[in-house]
């Protein structure tokens, strides 16, 4: 199971102060973790987590920049390294009972933290002896912020409601208490360049300046500011501008700039449209501030430039209870929350499209209608709302229940009718009009409530009395015709299997999961989760896989029928609450959690086998059959046997080209977001100008490119007749605008300047209308002139004069009675003074049949390069499928495939190179696809295509790693292209000395591995005792020498083809520049080199090489390692390599030493970017790197590296890196 896509949580909206920025990165708090953002590349960098309850403040440090602290309703503080995630110090408060609901960091000692609680109470922490005393207890009410003024460091403000307190920290003593208002502070600031001055903003809107030196409360204020209608979020100096401030608004994302010279706002910038703010920092010596939005965005904003250099997707911001895919659309994602909304996200672009939202309460559950879009929320006030969620507006609000509604489903047979489960202790059945039909009492809450999926009557319920229950709605009475007993705590979730009739899974507070048998009551007990079970999900074509999700945060994989697990994920941070997945796209899974983020997963690798094979047939029916029952213990393997793999394979049987069949099977096995825009591409590259692309690409194909763009643009423009009403025309002049940008990327500029008069942008269209013509721009001038005249709008007169219409303006000017500027023109009319416009020729202006011959337009220099910094940036943001497509996009077919091989995404480097019939293409193509089909068992695929590699030396190396007792071993050897293994015996000793290389294939082909290890270490032994050392031939003897088994090999052979194998393959390693594995193959081999007394290699050699790994692959220690090599009494190192190591040294310590890897080396698998679990600074860390291994694999130890690892290191070297002599 794997991660492939994250939607962070929102900031949450309870606490202030929870955004900050140091170090290089922003960082903010939702509900329970700390989200940090690197503002080099706007990555998400880690999500901190350990806080179990709300966190109620962020600080950073002012002493140590890179450290931050939090405060938590868990009663804990801790302290965090942000640039490694882990937890300096956790500051346990219960023993004292003290809840912190702010947080400050001293300025004068850098172990204090000042915290402050309910009633008033203050005090400050020494994290570094847990030494602690209390400042002062208000008695008043809690405290909500706390700040220090960095000019008197000693000075401390503390709010608390309407009051304010100034506090003397060093002294430990209140100075002040005032309340100079009715209203609650809601956010202040000191002055950065004063030691007295401080701005207050109130809930009323009013912002205030305070002199804190001032003796009288009634002598403090200096100036009132203009309330804000909108109310006011925050406030913040411009700190390189002394006397300006700006203030956010609460209603509205709007910033207003002050100064306290004048008690009106300067200037007003909507930043925002949809939200206000919930928090703002401004930058230190710059014109961007941190913002968080009501809606839960966060984003990076340059006030300079206006715009946001970053903003993350407006999300939740609180625990998210349930999800759903739309039935009637695969890419549209529904989740509910605490925060009283439902979103639905657009998974293809991992955008949320809509937020409905209501002021009944929490939305503990939903339910899409099955074939419209419509959506039902279960609130946790008995209220059922139905929206059309195409137009979002409610379509019925109804009281269903008098207490909490905690799940609802939707008949998906008679869709008229739903069903919900309360806290009231019954379920009811509802139509879609409100009408109830059927209550069903229980003897207890009623939590899992689910519709059977093929008999419209009969639906099941999960009871906190511990028992599933089964009811027939045609039957007259209310009693259960199942009642389902075996859990031991109370049952929540309950999902009837999608394809098998009588069998149904339940969740429960016992921590099992249950498969029952409806027929005869008997269940099968899935045991693993160490906390509540809540999710549950089953697969839709593997019957037998069922997921589930716990309060222990995790989502587990089970064969229901063999009660196992499969595989589990730890990345949710807290409680699982969601999980779901669409018939269509059967493989991919959505979860949502209290950790408030919305994550993705595929059920690689368990799926790989039923991928390749499909791949290669180019059909599902080799891998389709029947539902296998759960309680069948004779059951054959487990086909795909749901809906969706049957449309599938009709879909297949009609198309009618290659690349439509593997569209076909990626959009079922792939995840949208990463794949569909290649298939898109791939498609234009094959059909032309026949396929349609898709509006919504990221990347274009360069000869559809404008077409698209074109009818992107019209598509857009169509919106002013959709609707009419004044939300919609608001929103239809956003697209109007979006359309004007369209029409203008492709030179359509008429269109352009049409659009934006409309929506009354009129300077930007007379700006750009001489491209069109001078005729237009005069008329385009005229037209606005006369506009402006009818509004009686004195700004007409630069356009009459310019368009040499003198006689309107002097109408105009003595319709206005301005006589003495009327008199001016008149008089400077008849001197001839007004310039008359040139009549020019009109510009060539594209239209639709002038671009017809695009498609004979070259590949540019300037259309590579934009490839080239596009495949960087995906990259970089480890999306290697988008920076494929981004040279697929320019009819790069070669460096297309090389970015898929690289981001190990072999099975579609295969498929897109079959789907375009390409004739000749690189051997690392079919050696990554076979190597995947080898991981999964599928030793004839891989064998079949094993055949087609030209380099046989590289075949024989991945052939060898099949088990030698494989029944089918003989033939698959043949199928390759090999001889039977039986072959190789007799013919070994025969190419000894004519090629040493075959010999030891050969060896180890007929399972001679001693035999092949003896060959190998001669081999070696010669080559490294000669003077000048034959690179070439030392390769290739090291990959013959990685067909070996070496786990058959006695102790000291054993040792000796590790310690040359990790030593060639850390010289492969630093000339590929894969320094992320150098440093452990040179490692390896120094640790083999001691145990031997005797080898060939000169041992200062592997020193060198291991100083030159460690240089490249860790600069930092590296410096250390140069210095103690150099610096040897004894074993003093040779001349020829200190001399090099000596010029390394100073480079590494002037920090000029490495550049950046080139693009094409760079081995970086599909989200390896995504944060993964941190609990306490506990991460999953690769063994090689001692970074974090995303995605992880897990070698034969147990240990674990990362997917880039692990396909860096297979290349140079295929023996694990634990020096088992195992095949990685």
């Amino acid at each position: 199971m794997k991660q492939i896509g994250l939607i962070p949580s929102g900031a949450q909206l309870w606490y202030k102060r929870i955004i900050t920025v140091t170090h290089g990165r922003l960082i903010y708090c939702s509900t329970i973790a700390i989200y940090v953002y690197n503002l080099n590349d706007f990555r998400l960098e880690r999500i901190l987590t350990g806080h179990s309850m709300a966190i109620t403040g962020v600080v950073a440090s002012p002493h140590t920049p890179h450290l931050i602290a939090t405060s938590s309703l868990d009663q804990t503080l801790r302290v965090w390294d942000i640039t490694d995630g882990k937890t300096v110090k956790v500051v346990d408060l219960k023993s004292i009972q003290f809840k912190p609901y702010c947080i400050e960091w001293s300025h004068t000692d850098r172990y204090q933290l000042i915290i402050g609680s309910k009633k008033g109470a203050l005090k400050v922490w020494d994290f570094n002896d847990d030494s602690n005393f209390a400042v002062s207890v208000f008695n008043g009410d809690d405290v909500r912020m706390i700040g220090l003024n960095s000019r008197n460091p000693g000075m401390l403000f503390v709010n608390c409601g309407a009051e304010f307190f100034l506090v003397d920290v060093i002294k430990r003593k209140t100075v002040h208490k005032y309340r100079l208002s009715d209203y609650k502070i809601v956010d202040f600031q000191w002055d950065p360049l004063s030691t007295n001055y401080l701005i207050c903003c109130y809930e009323n809107g009013q912002s205030v300046l305070y002199d804190t030196e001032a003796k009288e409360a009634e002598n403090m204020k200096i100036k009132s500011f203009d309330k804000s209608g909108a109310g006011i979020s925050s406030v913040s100096w411009i700190r390189n501008e002394p006397g300006n401030f700006i203030t956010s608004d609460i209603r509205a994302g709007v910033i207003r700039y002050w100064n306290v010279s004048q008690t009106t706002v300067l200037k007003v910038q909507q930043i925002r449209k949809n939200s206000g703010f919930q928090d703002l920092v401004m930058l230190p010596g710059s014109p961007k501030i941190a913002c968080a939005f009501k809606d839960g965005a966060v984003g990076l904003y340059d006030i300079s430039k206006k715009q946001f250099d970053f903003i993350t997707p407006g999300s939740h911001t609180e625990t998210i209870f349930d999800c759903d895919y739309c039935p009637a659309n695969p890419d549209i994602f529904a989740t509910s929350g605490f925060d009283h909304s439902i979103r639905l996200w657009d998974t293809h672009r991992m955008k949320v499209v809509e937020n409905l939202t209501h002021d009944s309460g929490v939305i503990y559950g939903l339910a899409w209608h099955p074939t419209k879009k419509e959506i039902a929320g279960a609130f946790n006030t008995g209220l059922v709302i139905i929206w059309d969620a195409q137009k979002r507006i409610p379509k019925l609000q109804t009281e269903i229940h008098k207490d909490c509604i905690y799940r609802i489903s939707w008949n998906p047979i008679d869709h008229s009718l739903l069903a919900t489960s309360s806290k009231d202790t019954y379920c009811n059945v509802f139509s879609d009009e409100g009408k109830i039909t059927k209550k069903y009492k229980h003897p207890a809450p009623v939590f899992g409530v689910c519709w059977h999926p093929k008999n419209k009557n009969i639906l099941a319920t999960g009871c906190h009395d511990f028992i599933v229950r089964v009811f027939n709605i045609n039957n007259s009475g209310e009693q259960p015709v199942s009642v389902l007993k075996g859990h031991t705590a109370e049952v929540f979730n309950v999902v009837w299997h999608p394809t098998i009739n009588n069998v149904l899974a339940s969740g429960s507070n016992d921590k099992t999961i249950r498969v029952w048998d409806n027929d005869n009551g008997s269940s099968k007990v899935l045991r693993g989760h160490t906390h509540y079970v809540r999710a549950l999900a089953w697969n839709h074509e593997l019957s037998n896989v069922l997921l589930s999700g716990s309060w222990d945060g995790t989502i587990r994989v089970w064969d229901a029928s063999k009660e196992k697990q499969l595989a589990i994920s730890n990345d949710h941070h807290a409680d699982v609450y969601g999980i779901s997945s669409h018939p269509e796209r059967p493989f991919i899974f959505g979860s949502t959690s209290r950790d408030t983020t919305i994550r993705f997963w595929d059920l690689e690798p368990l799926v790989r086998k039923y991928y390749v094979r499909t791949i290669q047939d180019q059909s599902l029916a080799n891998i389709m059959g029947v539902p296998s029952n759960p309680f069948d213990d004779n059951a054959p393997e487990m086909l795909l046997s749901g809906h969706g793999s049957k449309t599938v394979n009709a879909n297949m049987v009609q198309a009618r080209t290659d690349v439509e069949k593997y569209t076909i099977l990626s959009e079922f096995f792939n995840f949208p977001y990463t794949t569909r825009n290649l298939w898109e591409l791939a498609n234009s590259y094959s059909q032309g100008k026949k396929y349609k692309s898709s509006l919504k690409s990221d990347v274009l194909f360069c000869n559809t490119i404008t077409d698209t763009v074109y009818s992107k643009a019209k598509e857009l423009e169509s919106s002013r007749y959709k609707n009419k009403s004044s939300n919609a025309s608001q929103r239809a002049a956003e697209q109007l605008r979006e359309s004007a940008k369209q029409y203008l990327k492709i030179g359509k500029m008429k269109n352009y300047c049409e659009i934006m008069c409309e929506i009354g942008e009129w300077e930007k269209a007379i700006a750009v209308a001489p491209s069109v013509s001078l005729d237009y721009w005069r008329d385009l001038t005229a037209r606005y002139a006369k506009t402006l005249s009818e509004n009686e709008n004195e700004e007409v007169m630069p356009y009459y004069i310019a368009t040499g219409e003198i006689d309107k303006l002097l109408n105009f000017c003595i319709r206005k009675n301005q006589l003495t500027d009327a008199s001016i023109i008149a008089r400077r009319d008849s001197e001839e003074g007004y310039p008359k416009p040139a009549m020019l020729p009109p510009l060539k202006q594209d239209s639709t049949k002038d671009d017809e011959n695009h498609d004979n337009a070259p590949i540019t220099i300037e259309m590579r390069r934009i490839a080239e910094l596009q495949a960087k940036n995906f990259m970089k943001e480890a999306k290697p499928i988008m920076a494929a497509s981004a040279f697929l996009s320019i009819r790069d077919i070669d460096k297309c495939l090389h970015f898929l091989v690289k981001g190990c995404e072999g099975i579609l480097a295969y498929s897109l190179y079959r789907s375009l019939l390409m004739r000749n293409p690189n051997d690392s193509v079919y050696l990554s696809f076979a190597n995947s089909c080898t991981q999964c068992g599928q030793w004839d695929i891989a064998a079949e295509v094993l055949a087609k590699v030209k380099n046989r030396a590289e075949a024989a190396k991945l052939l060898s790693k099949m088990d030698p007792f494989h029944p089918l071993r003989e033939n698959l050897f043949i199928k390759a292209g090999f001889q039977p293994p039986s072959f190789y015996s007799t013919q070994a000793p025969a190419v000894e000395h004519k090629n040493p290389a075959d010999c030891i294939r050969f060896y180890s082909f007929a399972s001679e591995n001693q035999n092949a290890a003896l060959v190998a270490i001669v081999q070696y032994e010669e080559l490294f005792a000669m003077d000048d050392w034959n690179w070439p031939l030392i390769t290739e003897i090291h990959s013959a020498v990685q067909c070996i088994d070496a786990t058959k090999l006695e102790s000291l052979m054993k040792t000796k083809i590790m310690m040359y194998t990790n030593m060639i393959g850390a010289q492969l390693a630093l000339w590929k520049e894969y320094y992320n594995i150098a440093p452990k193959l040179a490692q390896n081999a120094r640790d083999c080199m001691k145990k031997l007394t005797d080898f060939f290699t000169p041992k200062e050699y592997i020193e060198y090489l291991y100083c030159l790994c460690m240089a490249y692959g860790d600069p930092e220690e590296g410096v250390g390692i140069l210095g103690q090599a150099l610096s040897r009494e004894v074993d003093v190192m040779d001349e020829k390599y200190a001399k090099p190591l000596i010029l390394i040294k100073k480079r590494l310590e002037d920090r000029t030493f490495l550049g950046d890897v080139p693009l094409s080396n760079l081995v970086v698998p599909s989200g390896s970017n995504l944060p993964v679990r941190s609990l306490d600074g506990k991460k999953i860390v690769s063994m090689i790197s001692k970074k974090e291994a995303q995605p992880p694999v897990m070698l034969e130890d147990h240990s674990v590296i990362s997917l880039a690892e692990a396909d860096m290191w297979r290349e140079v070297n295929t023996f694990s890196p634990t020096m088992t002599g195992v095949k990685i």
